[in-house]
């Protein structure tokens, strides 16, 4: 691999992160070259924490140098030697201590790939690690501008101009900055994909292995293969039958913020789950894996319709179950929803359910006649009910319209698992025929 020089030359503290630690420990202040080349800027010897003003030459780190070749150059005392596998590459480390960086000191490590010195590790321990990370991102904003990725504990930065990519992660006790090579576009690409999907990475900026499926999936009920209705049954009792069985399983497992058939531990951050989402230990007698929860869904819930459902509402770590919170919204702005009729083609049960959404007064509208009766109050969704395999299960719930006709077609489990009959608006009121509850 040819080698790439890491060249900051006119940034004066990147310039020290480079190549400081090849100067600073020789008595005359001028450090024996790494390779052939010798850099002399002024900048360079502005950033060097020598205690002479004379030094002129500096040696510069170049990405793909080998390991013997730096520890024949570098200066500071090697403190350990190790592997690391980053992103499924394995890499060798060359760790010091007590190197000078922005006025910290710092703990460097670097990184030895197939090709090579790859990555650049400067952790700084901090009493108030916090300070410290913004202080550096200020910094860095001066020289990037915009960051290429912001978080509340990341921030990375694909600098074309120098050809690194640099990042600044914030953890518990200390912060990591990096530098690697400019990172390809497709890699940035995939990069940010995980990140903004909730995926974490390491002190060494390796992704951390998630424990349950980041990519969510959109579902459809189109094309199940399913039985025709027995439309000698009657439809209406087994339609009436899922939506109850449907909404006591969303208040036993899917509820937001938990599930009836548990008890739960505090809300804690568990490694390998995305950090925008937090979990609790759910404790259950029965119930102590995923399988377990799908399997008493799935008595009511198609398959593929419980793993939407599921998508980010559980995961498992050493043996334990948690339930993760975050994972999808909240409903605002809904009083109550209730059946309104229902329709059977071939191969489905339709039920038809209204949403009452909020009026303006102080209850919500829900004693207002003129609210109940006016269909600009409502939404609408449907229950779709199929025989699979011989069983009744529900295959979709989903919106269908405003009260104005406009399409919504949105999955509305959580709201039918929340209001559905929760009994609070006054129904005696309702004569509208169009949302008027059916017994």
């Amino acid at each position: 691999m040819k080698k790439k020089n890491i060249g900051l030359v006119a940034i004066w503290f990147l310039v020290c992160i480079i190549i400081s630690s090849c100067v600073n420990n020789y008595p005359n202040g001028t450090a024996p070259a790494a390779t052939s080349e010798v850099t002399t800027t002024e900048a360079a010897t502005t950033a060097a924490t020598t205690t002479t003003e004379a030094v002129k030459e500096e040696v510069r780190l170049e990405w793909g140098m080998g390991v013997n070749e730096v520890k024949s150059a570098e200066t500071y005392e090697l403190t350990g030697e190790d592997t690391a596998e980053i992103d499924g590459s394995k890499h060798t480390l060359l760790r010091y201590k007590k190197v000078p960086f922005m006025e910290h000191n710092t703990q460097m490590a670097l990184f030895f790939g197939d090709d090579g010195l790859d990555r650049i590790n400067y952790k700084i321990v901090s009493e108030n690690p916090a300070k410290t990370y913004n202080e550096i991102y200020q910094n860095l904003l001066e020289i990037y501008g915009g960051e290429s990725y912001y978080s509340n504990d990341l921030m990375i930065w694909h600098n074309e101009s120098n050809g690194i990519t640099v990042c600044l992660a914030h953890f518990n006790s200390y912060v990591i900055y990096r530098i690697i090579p400019l990172m390809a576009e497709d890699e940035q690409i995939l990069l940010l994909d995980f990140l903004k999907s909730g995926g974490e990475l390491d002190e060494n900026g390796s992704r951390i292995k998630m424990l349950i499926d980041m990519n969510r999936t959109e579902y459809t009920s189109n094309s199940i293969d399913c039985d025709p209705i027995d439309k000698t049954l009657d439809c209406e009792k087994i339609l009436l039958e899922k939506a109850d069985e449907i909404q006591n399983l969303f208040n036993d497992f899917l509820r937001l913020g938990g599930g009836d058939v548990f008890e739960f531990g505090d809300w804690e951050s568990v490694k390998g789950f995305p950090t925008h989402l937090d979990a609790k230990e759910a404790r259950s007698d029965e119930i102590k894996t995923i399988k377990n929860i799908k399997s008493r869904l799935n008595e009511s819930i198609y398959d593929k319709y419980t793993d939407y459902l599921m998508q980010q509402q559980y995961g498992e770590v050493d043996g334990k179950l948690y339930r993760l919170e975050g994972a999808r919204g909240s409903w605002l702005g809904v009083n109550e929803t209730w059946y309104i009729g229902y329709d059977v083609t071939d191969d489905k049960i339709i039920g038809h359910f209204a949403v009452l959404g909020w009026g303006d007064d102080d209850d919500y509208g829900v004693k207002n006649p003129d609210h109940l009766n006016d269909i600009n109050s409502y939404e609408f969704y449907d229950i779709t009910v199929q025989n699979v395999g011989g069983k009744y299960v529900v295959t979709d719930v989903r919106g269908t319209t405003k009260g104005d006709g406009t399409p919504i077609p949105y999955d509305y489990f959580e709201c039918h698992g929340c209001y559905y009959n929760c009994d609070v608006a006054d129904r005696s009121l309702i004569t509208n025929e169009a949302v008027k509850p059916k017994n």
